[in-house]
């Protein structure tokens, strides 16, 4: 089974490119363990929203065979 994870980032934040992380988000993760999903904020408290609809999904899959995690970092 793979694991899910949520890619919360804010393209602003911190002052490093964020154009460059699906990337290297694609080069360095192991795809033989995660699946994941890129999302990005769009306004203050976005990312509270945006985690809220991961953890409502997760509810929704807990039948499935995924099983689903969720990492936010709102500077990387």
């Amino acid at each position: 089974m793979k694991e899910r994870i949520w890619f919360i980032i804010n393209p602003i934040s911190g002052g490093r490119k964020k154009s460059e992380l699906p990337d290297s988000i694609e080069l360095y993760l192991d795809h033989n363990r995660f699946e994941y999903e890129l999302h990005y904020t769009e306004y203050k408290g976005h990312a509270v929203s945006i985690a809220n609809d991961a953890v409502s999904r997760r509810s929704e899959e807990h039948t499935s065979e995924l099983q689903s995690r969720v990492d936010i970092s709102y500077a990387v």
